[in-house]
């Protein structure tokens, strides 16, 4: 059984993969780390990313929309077929690159404790860098407290292979795997029921992918569903175990990251991702999700999105002009050096 191997779920990003690639792949060589790439593009250009490195250890799989029709859904389906295979799982998202050849060695100190989950935390992630700090955590409701917000993205952590099994085997259980958070219920789950064991390590872990604009979702609209309606019934839903700390979880993602600040719902408004509508049929679980006015969020559903327009394009063209230099860097072959 191999020691680790990171899983990383895609669609039709393929710049992200070739960063992604140039960024790793010497350490993924060095220390026989597998990348296997989920990849459900309408096109031939991840296939051809991967192919073009010639990494024996990065592994291209191919999930049609038939098969899975979403994120959690093609989770299921690669954590099916590796379990087992693998000591620990990382689970990643394409927007974030782990910094493998550096933090390597500690990971693999970290995997030699046995730990169930590994958190993995930069120091910039929360508002307040100084309430985190590199430690072990053996009481749930505390690793809960902690960390529940932060393990909300794909690349926050890694775990056994007996947490992925245990997704595998209770996923209609925890919610379905259409849910936005299974992945992490299922760890939360699976914590409170065989004791924690966990690691939070900070420092320089991971830097965003060059590439990354924003997210991407199938549908417009659907962030106050999402982060505000299924967040909360997700949180709600966790064993007995949690209920002192859930109601300061449910608000743990704005306290630490500023989730719900003005400026960020601005961005949904204009991106087609905040309607007045979303915000009624919401505002009961907007309130347990932030104890911001929830006067801010009809104030943003109802701003004109042609007066944000200029700021964005601004936004864009920044982020344009550090791509060209990031494909200059990967034309000589200089990039994440």
């Amino acid at each position: 059984m191999k020691r680790l191997c990171i899983i990383m779920p895609t669609r039709n990003h393929a710049d992200y993969i070739r960063y992604y690639i140039a960024c790793v792949g010497e350490a993924l060589e060095k220390y026989d780390v597998d990348l296997i790439i989920g990849d459900s593009s309408d096109d031939g250009e991840t296939f051809s990313a991967v192919t073009e490195s010639g990494n024996p250890n990065i592994i291209y799989k191919f999930y049609s929309d038939d098969v899975c029709r979403d994120g959690e859904q093609k989770v299921y389906l690669m954590f099916s077929e590796l379990r087992g295979r693998y000591e620990y799982l990382w689970l990643c998202g394409d927007g974030y690159v782990p910094s493998l050849g550096e933090i390597y060695p500690l990971l693999s100190e970290l995997m030699d404790r046995e730990y169930a989950v590994i958190s993995m935390m930069a120091p910039d992630r929360p508002r307040f860098p100084d309430r985190f700090k590199s430690r072990e955590y053996l009481d749930a409701a505390e690793f809960f407290r902690d960390l529940y917000w932060h393990l909300t993205y794909w690349g926050a952590c890694f775990f056994k292979n007996t947490v992925a099994g245990y997704f595998v085997e209770n996923s209609c259980e925890i919610g379905g795997r259409k849910s936005s958070f299974v992945v992490l219920s299922a760890i939360f789950r699976y914590i409170a029921e065989n004791g924690c064991r966990a690691y939070n390590c900070v420092g320089n872990v991971y830097s965003e992918n060059i590439y990354k604009d924003k997210s991407t979702w199938r549908r417009k609209d659907c962030l106050l569903e999402i982060w505000a309606r299924s967040w909360c019934d997700t949180i709600e839903a966790l064993p007995a175990i949690y209920d002192r700390e859930k109601r300061y979880v449910m608000r743990s993602n704005d306290e630490n990251l500023g989730f719900f600040r003005f400026a960020r719902l601005l961005n949904w408004k204009y991106e087609g991702d905040l309607s007045l509508k979303s915000v009624r049929q919401n505002r009961e679980y907007i309130t347990r999700a932030t104890g911001r006015p929830l006067i801010l969020f009809y104030l943003a559903a109802i701003f004109p999105r042609a007066l944000l327009k200029i700021p964005k394009m601004l936004y864009l063209r920044i982020r344009r002009r550090k791509s060209v230099a990031v494909q200059s860097r990967l034309s000589r072959g200089t990039v994440c050096k």
